[in-house]
């Protein structure tokens, strides 16, 4: 909590110097979060997250439909709807994706 503050004292020390404004604020804003936040970290953690997240849910994907074919569920030329969303805690985020997987 306490780094919340201090980057809002930040946005708007450089607020106050560029007048204020809706975009002056945004401008100090995005200011403060390059000083305070490692980009590199930030890309390199959202990537390595972003791996796990492909590579588990492959594998947990064609499991399933190993074994639908292997019960007989499944004839192996049907489309699936899928549906993935991503949220992060702490900040309210949520991204959802959609497509299709096809068999065949």
């Amino acid at each position: 909590m306490a780094s919340h503050w201090r980057k809002w004292g930040i946005v708007r020390a450089i607020w106050s110097r560029k007048g204020g404004g809706s975009t002056a604020a945004a401008q100090a804003y995005n200011v403060a979060m390059e000083a305070i936040m490692n980009e590199d970290v930030f890309n390199g953690s959202i990537r390595k997250f972003l791996k796990t997240l492909g590579v588990s849910a492959q594998r947990e994907i064609e499991k399933a439909v190993r074994q639908g074919l292997a019960e007989g569920k499944l004839k192996g030329n049907e489309k699936f709807p899928a549906k993935a969303t991503v949220t992060l805690g702490g900040i309210d985020f949520s991204h959802e994706i959609k497509g299709e997987i096809e068999l065949e």
